[in-house]
């Protein structure tokens, strides 16, 4: 395959990857999460983080629900 070839084929793939659902085109907003709760920017609950994940809170009734995966 020619250079050409390989980029067109690279970069289709590429574009294709970002576009999934949940993948980095889907990113509204990249912020750090604390060990304490605490708001968000754009979304609601209180959100902390440790080292075995993410944990939100007061999110009854928004209508957020758990990515499978």
């Amino acid at each position: 395959m020619s250079a050409p070839t390989n980029f067109t084929l690279w970069r289709r793939m590429r574009d294709e990857g970002l576009a999934v659902p949940f993948g980095w085109l889907s990113l509204s907003s990249y912020q750090w999460l604390s060990e304490d709760p605490c708001p968000l920017d754009l979304v609601p609950g209180s959100w902390s983080a440790d080292a075995t994940g993410a944990t939100a809170g007061g999110l009854r009734g928004v209508g957020l629900r758990d990515h499978p995966g």
